[in-house]
């Protein structure tokens, strides 16, 4: 049932003739049918926002959302919602989905990598149990050019998200005649480093966040994207195939796998791995599952913090089990380096590659895309109204560093007058890719997870809930793997750091499931 205040905007705007020819159709209990509440939001819409679709969404089995490169076959949505697409301030395109039966929640859900779509695979999951979903494409679209324009490149830093934030929540006050009384943020790697802006520059956004392997330096990033083509391209360096790198990751996983007592293809925690690449290197006489010297030296290159020529490095390299993306030059470095740093006025002429130097040009672009730096651990503010933070990684993450999440927990903790653990949880993910993917447990309720479960002891969305509104701080959380059939094939327990996953008995052997979070942690903090 919609409020009072609703009921009467809405009988307002039907006895103006603000809803178009349609009849105005009022359910038994006197309140608006839901098609025509839908209708009339167009009047309710703030004046810096434009409708380009305002249509009302009733599927019988299911709705397809629009493909996108997260969602390429659509997302099968089953739940009545009123969904609105247009444009906030002429150039930050939106969506924003209101579910019939809503919960008196948001949701605003981010999108990675270089944004320019819509996150439907959270929107959808968000509908569905009852929150009203909103996504922005950060102010340009895919394949646009947009890294070197002053007001996109804000834009996507920082500024879309928090405009998408106001704006959604202005129209579901209007909408439902009440305001969210809670708002979160589920969003991984781009859409992670979204998230963390609004805590840190508009903590009043959001309640709680949901974030997964954040992306918290850009350029950073671009600078180790870049060094991994370079490895390959220079000082004699060789190209790594991907057979290459699956060796690697195979071989590291051999080696450690049993180090938490189950053979399960997992490594548990790459940095007590002792696997380095030099041991595959080919012997006299052997020519299978091993490596050319050329090659081990590029791989050894690769995997080793980002160093400059000072000695000084930037990251924390790549851990056992991980591998580097094969191929050519990614376009994130090129955009960052070439277009905006040294093409800067003159297109795409003037940059090679091969001319990078570490030290000045990350400094530079740091300098010029400060607002995407995320870095920050002082969350103070955002604690102090009571917000909380679930932050997870992947320890297989390829994309972005498993030990920058770490760091950043750790610097959390260090952080003075701020009491970390008041707010903030972490969960490492065995095996686990960026985001998703691998042969870990991944379907724990994190962003894009449609499987998720909406109970707190298994769903890292719902445990953020429960711990914002109930006070019920999470503990161990059950990540489930499923096949491509989608039946589960194992379970095991996340903990929230710094516990990590043990058996009762350090003889034990069996599945990941009779695995118990440890309070006492194998390191780090």
């Amino acid at each position: 049932m919609i409020a009072a205040r609703s009921l009467t905007a809405f009988k307002t705007l039907a006895l103006a003739g603000l809803l178009g020819s349609a009849s105005v159709a009022l359910a038994a209990n006197g309140t608006p049918a839901f098609a025509d509440r839908c209708a009339a939001a167009r009047a309710l819409l703030p004046a810096n926002v434009t409708l380009t679709t305002l249509e009302t969404v009733a599927p019988a089995s299911h709705w397809q959302s629009p493909t996108s490169p997260t969602s390429p076959k659509g997302e099968a949505v089953r739940a009545d919602f009123c969904r609105l697409a247009g444009m906030i301030d002429g150039d930050i395109g939106f969506e924003l989905w209101l579910p019939r039966d809503w919960n008196r929640r948001f949701l605003g859900t981010g999108v990675g990598g270089e944004a320019g779509y819509y996150n439907y695979a959270d929107m959808a999951r968000g509908v569905e149990q009852g929150f009203a979903a909103a996504s922005s494409d950060t102010g340009h679209r895919q394949g646009e050019r947009w890294i070197d324009d002053a007001r996109k490149s804000e834009t996507y830093a920082h500024i879309a998200y928090h405009r998408l934030t106001q704006v959604s929540k202005a129209i579901i006050d209007g909408f439902y005649g009440a305001p969210a009384a809670h708002a979160y943020f589920l969003g991984c790697s781009g859409g992670g480093r979204q998230g963390l802006r609004e805590l840190q520059l508009y903590p009043g956004d959001y309640d709680g966040a949901l974030i997964g392997a954040p992306g918290l330096d850009v350029p950073l990033l671009a600078a180790r994207l870049l060094h991994v083509h370079l490895a390959q391209t220079q000082n004699d360096g060789v190209a790594i195939s991907a057979a290459d790198w699956d060796l690697v990751s195979r071989r590291a996983i051999a080696r450690c796998d049993r180090d938490d007592g189950a053979v399960d293809g997992i490594i548990d925690d790459p940095r007590s791995c002792a696997f380095r690449v030099e041991e595959l290197a080919c012997k006299p006489g052997q020519s299978k599952d091993c490596l050319a010297p050329a090659a081990v030296k590029t791989i050894a290159n690769i995997v080793a913090p980002l160093t400059d020529n000072s000695g000084k490095t930037h990251d924390f390299g790549l851990l056992p089990g991980i591998t580097a993306r094969p191929g050519g030059l990614p376009p994130l470095p090129v955009q960052m380096f070439g277009h905006a740093r040294h093409s800067a006025g003159r297109g795409d002429a003037g940059w090679d590659p091969a001319s990078f130097d570490l030290a000045a040009d990350l400094a530079a672009a740091r300098k010029s895309f400060a607002t995407m730096d995320a870095r920050s651990a002082d969350m103070r503010t955002f604690a102090a109204r009571g917000g909380k933070l679930i932050l997870y990684h992947g320890w297989a993450d390829a994309s972005v560093q498993p030990l920058s999440t770490l760091d950043l927990f750790a610097r959390m903790g260090a952080e003075a007058e701020q009491d970390r653990d008041a707010f903030a949880r972490l969960y490492m993910v065995p095996g686990m890719q960026h985001c998703r993917g691998g042969a870990g447990t991944d379907r724990f309720g994190g962003s894009e997870d449609r499987s998720a479960t909406g109970k707190p002891e298994s769903d890292l969305l719902a445990a953020l809930v429960a711990w914002v509104e109930q006070g019920t701080a999470p503990g161990a959380i059950f990540a489930r793997h499923a096949d491509a059939n989608g039946t589960v094939t194992a379970v095991r327990p996340l903990c929230a750091w710094p516990a990590q996953a043990s058996r009762p008995k350090a003889s034990d052997a069996g599945p990941a499931a009779d695995l118990r979070c440890d309070s006492h942690a194998r390191g780090g903090t």
